[in-house]
């Protein structure tokens, strides 16, 4: 018996097999294609779905979804993503039944991250575990006692979008100074362009010429732990987590990035929750949204 776990995310599309207690066996992912649309993703990961299924011949039963947005929980469906169109006009849960025959799920990205580093991950045996990623968005995600916390049809622990500054940069979502105006893979290119011209053609680039030492690199990657310091301070005096875990493009500089980051955030942090919360990397990469995808499907079927 296994579950079928899928994700879409700013750059891919993954698939995975779990078994029937949630954890991961197996997985596969595609880059997402220019201009791809809703209706495309979906038939895509029915794809991907199918060939691990094809070869791992088992009973299916069911299907977990970690969609790169805010998601209706009370409809089961998708609201809005700011890397591809059309999904107001796709239905993924009831997609997913009458493809795969099984119940589907679905829930946020970074909510299904945080779950699977709480139970397989860096958050393993804590309490409450907070998740962030900084990729192509920058996103948060709150887990307490084994459960993601769901406190709204809608969603919260929207951590990208706290404004930071008011008179800062544009974002996607509408607003200005948001941390993923500062913080998010393209963010961070951008700003990288603004120091260096077209030196580093993304935010990878940068941060492996920060590792080496690069000056215009470092000053870019100095002010992007900077903020997001300052955004892991203002959640962790509001949620006062054991542990955060990163995730995400950032969590590739590791050790030497992760330090500024600590250094940052005690300080925006309230003192009395200043030494508790560990900060530390994701143990899952890439895996972690379908992990948890898979063990929300798993928690599901149980309730």
């Amino acid at each position: 018996m296994s579950i079928l776990a899928f994700e879409s995310g700013g750059t891919k599309l993954v698939a995975a097999l779990a078994d029937d207690s949630g954890r991961l066996l197996q997985g596969s992912r595609n880059l997402r294609r220019p201009k791809q649309t809703a209706a495309e993703t979906l038939q895509e990961l029915c794809q991907l779905g199918e060939a691990l299924l094809s070869s791992a011949p088992t009973s299916l039963l069911a299907v977990g979804y970690g969609f790169g947005g805010p998601v209706s929980r009370a409809t089961q469906r998708p609201l809005i993503s700011y890397s591809e169109s059309g999904w107001n006009q796709v239905d993924p849960v009831k997609h997913f039944h009458a493809h795969f025959g099984v119940a589907a799920f679905i829930e946020n990205d970074c909510n299904c991250a945080a779950l699977g580093e709480a139970l397989f991950g860096a958050g393993r045996g804590s309490s409450t575990v907070f998740y962030v990623t900084v990729g192509t968005g920058c996103g948060g995600g709150l887990v307490h006692e084994r459960k993601i916390v769901a406190l709204a049809d809608i969603g919260e622990a929207e951590f990208g979008h706290m404004v930071l500054d008011p008179e800062g940069p544009a974002c996607a979502c509408g607003s200005f100074g948001c941390l993923e105006a500062y913080c998010s893979g393209p963010a961070i290119a951008a700003r990288a362009r603004e120091f260096s011209g077209d030196r580093f053609p993304d935010a990878r680039a940068v941060l492996d010429a920060f590792l080496r030492g690069d000056p215009d690199a470092t000053n870019v990657v100095e002010e992007v732990c900077k903020r997001l310091g300052q955004g892991l301070g203002i959640a962790a005096s509001l949620f006062n987590p054991d542990v955060i875990v990163v995730g995400g493009g950032v969590a590739h500089a590791g050790e030497p990035l992760l330090e500024r980051i600590r250094n940052h955030a005690r300080r925006h942090t309230f003192g009395m929750f200043r030494d508790r919360a560990r900060i530390v990397p994701s143990s899952m990469g890439e895996d972690a949204v379908c992990q948890g995808a898979a063990a929300y499907a798993v928690q599901r079927l149980e309730k």
